[in-house]
């Protein structure tokens, strides 16, 4: 498996030509690369869990803070994906935050939560991700199953700068093994899920320069060297929705355009994801430059958001753009 010294070679050789990309002005960028099929893809999340043991500070579901504690049943899982389908969505990410396999918290295990959902996914008929971890590749495998034996594993790798990471996880039980973490993704590979998703938060480090060439490395070495067919890469950062005393640097407008135009240039094969985040204004720049897009559309970042009445406060972070997909895919026809 890849391991973070060898990524960050990569990234090292990668570097000068991201750097000369972030050079450019914003206009320039979009030029060096052609649009070929505009294709799109419509997600909303379902979060199976808030419950979590790790202390991430930028995160508002951290083991410190004090949202209410909710875990989806089965049969809610199915009423929130049912919620989902009629409304348009072409896929949904599953999540939770991360709890002891052997429970401690009488809601199940950890991999039976996550299960719930991905099974209601696809009885549904709607395409499962799954956004979560650790797992043994044991349980991936199991997870696999639950999701009808295809879907997405997606899992950021939050800061692929190995001081930060420790600085912002260092002791965690869950995060606190930076190795382990990027090594996750490549695991669930091995245990079948045949869609692969990466990303870094920005803003956790201020070099983003080099935070988007281990993304690139990454995005590379998944393609080139173990054969995954899709990629995606999430281009999420920092907002004022989570508690983001983590978050030294704030991230412009014109360094996020360049960042993701840059991914575009140089992944050129994987599809951008970009969350309702952002707002209208930045998303509506971005997207008609991106080849292939996942969107994210009108959603809810707290469990039991769409059926069960959860307010929206308890959420992990704040969604700015809140168009349906019906209203989104008219804009991006």
């Amino acid at each position: 498996m890849l391991t973070l010294n060898e990524l960050q070679q990569r990234s090292i050789q990668l570097l000068p030509e991201v750097q000369r990309l972030f050079a450019l002005g914003v206009e320039e960028l979009p030029v060096l690369f052609s649009v070929r099929g505009k294709q799109r893809e419509y997600f909303a999340p379902i979060y199976a869990s808030n419950v979590c043991g790790s202390r991430c500070s930028y995160c508002a579901f951290h083991k410190g803070s004090g949202v209410q504690r909710i875990t989806l049943t089965p049969k809610q899982a199915v009423q929130e994906a049912l919620f989902l389908k009629e409304r348009g969505y072409d896929s949904v990410y599953c999540l939770s935050g991360s709890f002891p396999e052997k429970d401690i918290t009488k809601i199940g295990s950890m991999t039976e939560v996550n299960a719930r959902v991905l099974r209601a996914l696809s009885q549904v008929g709607l395409f499962p991700v799954l956004e979560s971890s650790p797992f043994s590749q044991k349980n991936l495998e199991s997870l696999l199953k639950s999701a009808g034996d295809y879907g997405r594993y997606v899992l950021f790798m939050e800061t692929y700068n190995r001081e930060a990471y420790r600085e912002l996880h260092g002791g965690d039980p869950y995060k606190g093994d930076p190795e382990r973490r990027l090594q996750q993704v490549e695991l669930a590979f091995a245990a079948g899920w045949q869609e692969l998703g990466i990303g870094a938060l920005l803003g956790l480090n201020k070099e983003i320069p080099r935070e988007i060439a281990s993304v690139v490395a990454h995005c590379h070495y998944l393609q080139k060297e173990c054969g995954v067919h899709k990629v995606t890469i999430s281009v999420p950062r920092v907002n004022s929705g989570t508690d983001v005393e983590a978050s030294k640097w704030k991230v412009s407008d014109e360094t996020f355009i360049q960042a993701v135009f840059v991914l575009q240039a140089l992944c050129p094969d994987a599809w951008i994801v970009l969350t309702g985040r952002e707002s209208i204004a930045m998303r509506d720049r971005l997207i008609p430059h991106i080849n292939q897009c996942i969107i994210g559309a009108r959603g809810s970042t707290v469990p039991g958001g769409y059926t069960l009445g959860n307010k929206s406060r308890d959420g992990q972070f704040e969604l700015v753009d809140k168009r349906s997909v019906e209203e989104l895919q008219q804009k991006y026809r």
